[in-house]
């Protein structure tokens, strides 16, 4: 699994463990959502999607959708 990358809630950190965010690619269908750390899915430029220090980068091909990032 990539980061941010979950098959049940216990591989998330915090946040959860959701196969419905929109057409994301992920090996396993499924992503940490909510949580904000390393990997989890976010909102771009949205105030909050993501703790210190990641900033949401789009990376995921969406366009208001990406994973928080440090990088």
């Amino acid at each position: 699994m990539e980061k941010g990358e979950c098959r049940v809630a216990g591989d998330c950190v915090s946040g959860v463990c959701d196969p419905t965010v929109g057409s994301h690619p992920s090996t396993t269908t499924r992503r940490c959502v909510g949580s904000g750390n390393e990997g989890d899915l976010c909102r771009i430029n949205f105030g909050g999607s993501c703790n210190p220090p990641y900033r949401c980068i789009n990376d995921v091909g969406g366009s208001d959708i990406g994973t928080c990032s440090d990088n």
